[in-house]
C-alpha cells in the first residue's frame, strides 16, 4: 500500500510538470503563449481572448463578452458603480473597469492561464506604464508592477507582451544630452518586485524605437525604426545565445512584400483600400498559399474602420472611428470566420 501510494505521488507530480510549459519549452500552450496576430501596425491589444469569451476596451473602460451570446458587459466590480454613465469625472476614474488612455486609444488587454492582465499610461512622474492584475470578473484588481521613465519615454501598448508568466516591454529612454538609448527588458511575474532582466540593448542613434514586440514560436519579435523611414524586423530567441538576427516571417510569395497582416494559422487577414473606385477601405483574406480568397468592402458597412483584431477563437473584429448624433464614437464590429469559406462576411456591429 505505501509503495503504491509513493508511485501514485511521483506520478502526479511527473503528469504536472508535463502539463507546465516553461519559458524555453517549444511545446505551444494557447492558455499562456502570447496571443499571436502577427503585425498590428502601432496598435496596442485593445482585444484577448480567453477561454470563454473575449476581454476589449471601449473609450479606456475594460469590458467582457461571451462567445456564445456576444453580449458586452463593463468588467467591474464596485458596488454602485455608474461606469461610463458617471458623469463626475474623478468618480469616473474610480470605476474598476477604467484604465488611462495611450494616447487617445484604450490600453493594452492580456489574458493567461485565467488572469486578466492590464498596461495602462502611468498618471504620476516617473512612472511610465503600469501593469494591472485582475481576477476576470474585476472583484479584485491589484497593480502589479510599474515601468519606471520619465512622460517622454517612448514606450506605449504596441510595445509590450505577455507570455508564460513573463512580461516584456521594449522602451526608448534619453540621457541628459538627448541621446537615446533603446532596451528590452523582461519582468518575471511570480517576482514583480524584482528587477527586470535586460533582454537587448542599443544606443545607435540612427535607431528611432522600438515596437510591435511579439512572441511567437518561443522568438521574441520586434520591429526597429529608424530616422531615415527605414524599418527591420528582428528576432531574439528566448532559448538561445542572445544574438538578434533579422526575422523571417516564412510568408507565401504573394504575401511577401504585404505590411499589415494578421494571421490565424489558417488564413491571413489585411486591411487597405478598396481595389476600385469605392472610397473607403477593404478586408482582405487570403489562404494560407496566399491566394486571395475575398475582398470585403467596408465603406458602408464599417465606416471609419481603423484597427484589426483576429481572435485564435472563430471571430474577427475590426474597430474604428464614426459619426453619431454629432459626436465621435468609438465602433466595434465582427464577423465568424465560417462566412470565408461561403466566400459572404456578415458584419455585425456592437
Amino acid at each position: 500500500m505505501k509503495r503504491t501510494l509513493i508511485f501514485g505521488l511521483l506520478l502526479a507530480l511527473l503528469l504536472t510538470g508535463c502539463a507546465e510549459t516553461t519559458r524555453t519549452d517549444s511545446r505551444a500552450d494557447s492558455r499562456a503563449d502570447s496571443q499571436w496576430t502577427w503585425h498590428r501596425a502601432g496598435q496596442g491589444d485593445i482585444f484577448a481572448r480567453s477561454d470563454t469569451g473575449y476581454y476589449f476596451f471601449v473609450n479606456g473602460y475594460l469590458h467582457y463578452m461571451d462567445e456564445k451570446t456576444m453580449t458586452p458587459v463593463v468588467v467591474c466590480g464596485k458596488p454602485n458603480c455608474m461606469h461610463m454613465q458617471e458623469t463626475d469625472r474623478e468618480k469616473q476614474r474610480e470605476c474598476h473597469a477604467y484604465f488611462t488612455l495611450w494616447s487617445g486609444w484604450g490600453p493594452t488587454v492580456y489574458w493567461q492561464n485565467g488572469t486578466v492582465y492590464v498596461l495602462s499610461r502611468g498618471n504620476v512622474e516617473g512612472e511610465r506604464a503600469v501593469l494591472w492584475q485582475l481576477s476576470e470578473d474585476a472583484s479584485t484588481r491589484t497593480r502589479l508592477l510599474t515601468v519606471p521613465g520619465a512622460f517622454d519615454t517612448q514606450a506605449s501598448g504596441d510595445s509590450a507582451a505577455l507570455h508564460r508568466g513573463c512580461f516584456y516591454i521594449a522602451m526608448t529612454q534619453f540621457d541628459e544630452k538627448g541621446n537615446a538609448f533603446h532596451e528590452i527588458r523582461r519582468y518575471d511575474l511570480s517576482h514583480p518586485e524584482a528587477e527586470p532582466e535586460l533582454l537587448y540593448e542599443s544606443a545607435d542613434q540612427s535607431i528611432n524605437s522600438l515596437s510591435d514586440v511579439r512572441i511567437r514560436d518561443n522568438c521574441l519579435i520586434f520591429r526597429e525604426d529608424r530616422t531615415e523611414g527605414e524599418r527591420a524586423l528582428l528576432q531574439l530567441r528566448l532559448d538561445g545565445d542572445g544574438v538578434v538576427q533579422p526575422y523571417d516571417a516564412k510568408l507565401p510569395e504573394p504575401l511577401a512584400e504585404l505590411g499589415g497582416l494578421a494571421e490565424d494559422g489558417r488564413y491571413y487577414y489585411r486591411l487597405a483600400s478598396a481595389s476600385s473606385d469605392e472610397s473607403g477601405k477593404s478586408l482582405y483574406v487570403y489562404g494560407a498559399d496566399g491566394t486571395e480568397l475575398l475582398e470585403t468592402p467596408l465603406a458602408e458597412a464599417a465606416p471609419g474602420v481603423r484597427g484589426l483584431y483576429v481572435s485564435p477563437g472563430k471571430h474577427v473584429f475590426l474597430y474604428g472611428f464614426g459619426a453619431d448624433g454629432g459626436q465621435v464614437r468609438f465602433y466595434i464590429w465582427y464577423f465568424e470566420k465560417d462566412g470565408i469559406e461561403t466566400g459572404k462576411l456578415t458584419l455585425t456591429c456592437l
